[in-house]
């Protein structure tokens, strides 16, 4: 009897991130998550884990083996750690991956097309016409973020633009690196017309940047976020 009440599953559904995941990215996950169970008597919680490390894998398996959760979610970029998916699967707990693009191995998958959707972005600020559009990337260990790079370079090949490295500051998804690559690129010169920013978050602190600067926002530049997050509001 013992082993078996070990054995059942506990009703909960883990959502799993990590620290490097998107701040308010993931509020409509967990707003979808909340809706889905609503009418069942599964319950919902969210556990943070970390990556790159011998010891983040052992807590890691030690967190979820101790929840033994009904089902997993994994958010990205925590969703794109080979390591972290594999875990799940060899522990024989049921999951789903967001992810920001399809992979092989027949992983149950809910994808969202980030480079089509980066390249949709400029392609909007180019059809208004601009012809110098910057840009800032996001974290570099983040597919999501790679993915919107790639489809910043698509539009801007597509349409003859130019795609030096001086209009390409790099951050990390915050507020306040967001404010120091807008600090960088308006002091290019000449200074781009139009900035394509890969998080809403990175958004804000650009907004901030250019406030400082004197420069008017849209009468001088234009600044688009990616996300749709509560912030964007």
């Amino acid at each position: 009897m013992r082993g078996y009440v070990r054995s059942m599953k506990s009703g909960l559904i883990l959502l799993l991130l990590t620290g490097h995941s998107e701040p308010g990215s993931l509020d409509g996950v967990q707003q979808g998550i909340q809706h889905a169970l609503g009418d069942t008597l599964l319950a919902f919680a969210t556990v943070r884990i970390e990556t790159g490390s011998a010891r983040g894998m052992a807590d890691a398996r030690a967190i979820i083996a101790s929840h033994n959760p009904s089902g997993i979610v994994l958010a990205p970029p925590l969703s794109t750690d080979e390591a972290r998916v594999g875990l799940c699967r060899d522990l024989g707990f049921q999951h789903v991956s967001i992810a920001p693009d399809a992979r092989e191995g027949g992983a149950q998958l809910v994808c969202s097309n980030d480079r089509q959707g980066a390249r949709d972005a400029a392609s909007y600020l180019f059809a208004l016409g601009h012809l110098r559009i910057g840009f800032v990337a996001g974290p570099e260990h983040c597919r999501s973020s790679r993915e919107r790079e790639l489809g910043y370079i698509d539009a801007l090949a597509e349409h003859g633009l130019d795609t030096g490295a001086d209009l390409v500051a790099q951050g990390n998804g915050s507020v306040a690196m967001g404010r120091d690559a807008g600090r960088l690129l308006l002091a290019v010169s000449p200074r781009p017309t139009a900035i394509l920013v890969s998080s809403d978050e990175m958004a804000a602190g650009l907004l901030q940047a250019a406030h400082e600067q004197g420069v008017a926002v849209p009468g001088q530049l234009s600044i688009m976020g990616f996300g749709d997050t509560p912030l964007a509001e």
